[in-house]
């Protein structure tokens, strides 16, 4: 069976948010993000510091997508208090002036 769902993973040292969208046969797989900066964290403070909650499962990944663009939206990304820096739902890039991280240096805070 193959799962589509929305997870949370939050960085237990800092409380800040990653929010993405995963697709397995393994619903206890140790998938717990990607995106460079949420990897560079994860880096910073070790896999162990990080938790994985799983906010709703999709029949399609399509419609899994749907939801993780109606949360990770452009308030959202501009949120210091999260790692995601490209709109939910697979595409949709900001580019320069609009992208959050625009004149910010390196991994936010």
């Amino acid at each position: 069976m193959r799962y589509h769902f929305v997870y949370k993973t939050t960085n237990n040292v800092n409380s800040k948010i990653y929010v993405g969208v995963h697709s397995t046969d393994y619903i206890n797989d140790s998938y717990i993000g990607s995106g460079r900066w949420f990897k560079k964290a994860v880096k910073k403070y070790g896999r162990d510091s990080f938790s994985r909650e799983i906010l709703g499962f999709f029949y399609t990944r399509q419609a899994a997508l749907s939801e993780e663009a109606r949360i990770v939206d452009k308030a959202f990304i501009k949120d210091k208090s999260t790692y995601n820096v490209f709109l939910g739902g697979g595409g949709n890039r900001l580019t320069g002036k609009d992208h959050p991280c625009y004149g910010r240096p390196g991994l936010r805070g």
